[in-house]
C-alpha cells in the first residue's frame, strides 16, 4: 500500500514511506490529506482495461 500526503490545495508534499516515521514528523497542516493506493496497480475483471 502507498500513503501519499496532499495539501489542502493538492499539491503534493510526499510519500509516507517511512514504517517507523509518526505522522507528526511529515509536514501535515489543517486541510491535508492522505491518499492510499496499492503498490502496484490490480484492475478487477470487470474492470474496462482488462477487456481485449
Amino acid at each position: 500500500m502507498d500513503l501519499e500526503l496532499y495539501s489542502a490545495e493538492e499539491e503534493p508534499l510526499g510519500r509516507l514511506d517511512c514504517d517507523e516515521a509518526l505522522l507528526g514528523s511529515y509536514p501535515v497542516a489543517d486541510g491535508c490529506r492522505v491518499h492510499v493506493g496499492p503498490s502496484c496497480p490490480f484492475f478487477p475483471a470487470s474492470h474496462p482495461k482488462t477487456k481485449p
